[in-house]
């Protein structure tokens, strides 16, 4: 992923992480390029800030050109930008990558294979309640897994709500490493799913 160009670039690949429209910047998370090519272990959660401006080419592999501040949260992408930079960088090329439905998912899908992750999600109407949030915590006791709460966003890169046709909320999801397991909005369905789990 690494390419060192004539005029000193090079190119990183990461995920938008915030679109900043007022800044003109982009925050991308590079970690597992960082870790991959920079052999950087402790790199979870490294932001690179790309700096937009009017020179800076947005497009798709294909070459069609694309507004930066359409950009979704989670899109994966390729930058080039100055060699050497470390936080932030003007960018001189975004290209929006293709992303397969695994990869759309990102932080929702576990990457070992025996692991689960559950999510809580809900509306921007307001989040799960202290009951329901401690009654997942009280399931998960004993199991290798993963719990968060995460507020919809209509405007990730894959629209949650559409894809696992959501119709009401708190929603809770549990995610193997192959993509969403069981989805539930009940607790004791969600303590049957994690008993045939364990089994």
């Amino acid at each position: 992923m690494l390419v060192g160009c004539s005029d000193n670039l090079e190119t990183m690949v990461g995920t938008v992480d915030e679109v900043r429209i007022e800044q003109n910047e982009l925050l991308l998370d590079v970690s597992d390029w960082v870790i991959e090519e920079k052999d950087v272990q402790n790199a979870i959660g490294y932001i690179y800030v790309a700096e937009i401006g009017k020179d800076t080419v947005v497009q798709t592999e294909h070459g069609e050109k694309v507004k930066w501040q359409n950009l979704k949260v989670g899109q994966k992408v390729k930058v080039k930008a100055p060699e050497g930079t470390k936080e932030h960088g003007a960018a001189r090329k975004i290209v929006i990558l293709k992303m397969t439905r695994k990869e759309k998912l990102g932080y929702l899908v576990p990457k070992a294979e025996n692991q689960l992750n559950v999510v809580v999600l809900y509306s921007p109407a307001g989040p799960p309640s202290e009951k329901l949030e401690n009654e997942v915590m009280e399931l998960i006791e004993g199991f290798h897994i993963q719990v968060v709460a995460r507020l919809y966003d209509p405007d990730y890169v894959i629209d949650l709500k559409k894809a696992f046709e959501i119709r009401k909320w708190p929603i809770i999801l549990a995610f193997d490493a192959n993509g969403l397991a069981f989805k539930t909005q009940n607790v004791e369905e969600l303590r049957d799913f994690l008993q045939k789990y364990r089994n």
